[in-house]
C-alpha cells in the first residue's frame, strides 16, 4: 500500500493561507473604519427617549434628534 502525502499538502495550503493573510494585512489600509464615534447622553426621558451629542471622526459632529443627528426609530437609551 502506497502512502499518500496528504499531510504535506494540508500543511502547505495552511502556510500559504497564513502568508497570504499577512500580505493582505500589511498592504491594506490603516483601518479607518475602526475609529469610534464618541457618544454622550445629554438627557434621558422616562419613556426611554433621549437627547445625545456625538463627535464623528469622519465628518464633524452632531446632536440629535435632528436631520444630521437623528436617532433611528426603535432605539432607546
Amino acid at each position: 500500500m502506497r502512502h499518500r502525502p496528504i499531510f504535506r499538502w494540508v500543511t502547505a495550503a495552511g502556510l500559504l493561507l497564513v502568508v497570504l493573510g499577512f500580505v493582505v494585512w500589511e498592504t491594506g489600509p490603516d483601518y479607518p473604519e475602526l475609529e469610534l464615534v464618541e457618544l454622550t447622553v445629554l438627557e434621558e426621558e422616562p419613556d426611554g427617549t433621549c437627547a445625545v451629542r456625538w463627535t464623528d471622526p469622519y465628518g464633524g459632529g452632531g446632536s440629535g434628534p435632528g436631520p444630521t443627528g437623528a436617532i433611528p426609530t426603535g432605539i432607546r437609551c
